[in-house]
């Protein structure tokens, strides 16, 4: 009697297209990341993740379930947005994710200032501080800083949508507060079924070399897979808006139309801005530290060079602060971006460096040349003019 015997080496390779449903429940008690993984482990795997119609979306609808009932103010809101398509679905699903599983360094917000988003929402749609649902992406002091001061002005803004500026609820709420400096600002809330933007780094994973043989045929447009990276603004220097994580679409659109966050790049050691052709060809507006750790801009056009300082009123940025997002550090993505980053954390490092006063910018000042007198010189000086008369000696008791 002959003896079957057992399958030792299972094809593994051919899992997701004989076995679809218990591979894709597989999926589904996986992480977001885990999931993504799993689109590198050969070009079948990677075949089927790029033509399945539904796995996102299943994916959200799993781990939506998993959140408890009582749960944060952003992870609620969170849950609120409304999508269309995988591309939405994938992006909800590992913000979901990212909030359930690493969401331990929360911003500080008002008491008071949630109290009256509370109360509002009973009447007419409101979002609490934007700095709820805003994450940065690349973990340093620096960078934080300047994101924080580009930005700060809507921070801790209570918003609301600019069709109800006319109800008498809201218009009763702004006048009872007022004494308390709260701002308001009032947008459009309609935007919000706009897809939001996807915060995976997936670059070169899906760029595939076709040879042309079509002989002069029409080729027919392939449609872009969900999983492609995004172009970036600058080749060397990340804009604010590619360094944030933003949760709500009608945050991220308060903040591209007021703060430019789409087009002002971030470039850390501002004084070595002329060092870089690049940045003096384009017209963005470069945001950055001086050589005294201030925030300053930059910005050039048709040959014209201004310089500025941030304006950060000290009511817009007391307590507001723009965590990190918990998830990979992406300065990597921009090699000049990560040297200055890298640069900053060796001067810091280094014992006895002494700090420098004053910009590197070459700016045009009237300043002085010449030699300068020792104070011995000067005291000497000044004795054979005045004598002891300016005041008292040195050797005085105060």
């Amino acid at each position: 009697m002959a003896v079957v015997e057992p399958q030792t080496n299972p094809n593994w390779t051919e899992f997701p297209l004989t076995h679809r449903t218990p591979f894709t429940l597989i999926l589904l008690y996986c992480s977001s990341m885990d999931v993504l993984s799993c689109r590198a482990t050969c070009s079948t795997w990677h075949s089927w993740f790029c033509s399945s119609s539904s796995i996102w979306s299943k994916y959200y609808s799993s781990i939506r379930s998993s959140v408890p009932d009582l749960c944060g103010y952003r992870l609620e809101k969170l849950m609120d947005v409304t999508f269309e398509g995988e591309a939405a679905a994938l992006t909800l699903s590992i913000k979901l994710d990212r909030v359930l599983h690493s969401e331990s360094i929360l911003p500080t917000m008002n008491h008071d200032t949630m109290v009256l988003v509370k109360t509002l929402e009973k009447s007419v749609p409101v979002l609490g501080p934007p700095a709820i649902f805003v994450r940065l992406k690349v973990n340093h002091p620096v960078v934080t800083k300047i994101v924080v001061e580009s930005i700060c002005r809507y921070l801790g803004s209570v918003l609301v949508d600019k069709k109800d500026i006319e109800r008498e609820e809201v218009r009763r709420v702004v006048v009872r507060n007022m004494h308390i400096q709260k701002n308001w600002d009032f947008v459009d809330f309609g935007q919000q079924r706009r897809q939001p933007q996807v915060d995976i780094d997936t670059s070169g994973e899906d760029n595939v070399n076709l040879e042309d043989d079509s002989d002069g045929e029409e080729i027919p447009e392939v449609p872009k897979s969900i999983y492609a990276a995004g172009k970036m603004a600058h080749s060397e220097f990340p804009t604010i808006l590619e360094l944030l994580c933003i949760d709500q679409p009608v945050v991220k659109d308060l903040l591209v139309t007021r703060c430019q966050i789409a087009s002002s790049l971030v470039v850390p050691q501002l004084d070595e801005v002329l060092h870089y052709p690049s940045l003096l060809e384009c017209s963005q507006l470069v945001v950055g530290c001086d050589c005294d750790g201030k925030v300053a801009s930059y910005f050039s056009q048709s040959g014209v060079e201004v310089v500025g300082y941030m304006k950060t009123p000290n009511m817009f940025r007391d307590g507001q602060q723009v965590v990190f997002w918990g998830g990979k550090d992406i300065r990597g993505k921009w090699p000049q971006f990560a040297n200055q980053l890298d640069r900053l954390d060796q001067h810091l490092a280094s014992p006895g460096q002494k700090k420098h006063v004053g910009s590197k910018l070459n700016l045009p000042a009237d300043v002085a040349k010449g030699s300068v007198a020792s104070g011995q010189e000067v005291g000497e000086e000044h004795t054979r003019q005045y004598g002891n008369a300016a005041g008292p000696s040195s050797s005085s008791s105060l």
